[in-house]
């Protein structure tokens, strides 16, 4: 009973040691930056680009028409009521939809 841990420690550290592998991992479609400087890559740099820019536009429509009275939120968000109210709070978290807008 005694040898029984130094085996199993042994048994556990020489299954490990051989799954050395098992965590690498490779992406088949990744596309390098030089990749995307030729006529074939643009279609990958303008969907992309596009899709950024639909979502940042969106977050930041969302975002303005809770603000004003375009949508009314039925309370689901924590800034809703104060929004309804006409106040929005200094922290409030409404910054990252101009950032989104601008990174696009």
């Amino acid at each position: 009973m005694k040898n029984a841990l130094p085996v199993a420690a042994l048994a556990a550290t020489v299954g490990l040691v051989g799954c050395g592998d098992v965590f690498d991992v490779t992406n088949p479609g990744r596309i390098l930056d030089a990749d995307l400087n030729t006529p074939e890559g643009i279609n990958a740099l303008v969907t992309g680009m596009s899709s950024d820019f639909s979502n940042n536009y969106d977050e930041l429509s969302f975002g303005v028409a809770r603000m004003t009275d375009e949508m009314s939120g039925s309370g689901s968000y924590n800034t809703t009521g104060l929004f309804r109210r006409g106040i929005i709070p200094q922290d409030a978290e409404v910054d990252f939809y101009y950032e989104g807008a601008q990174e696009a």
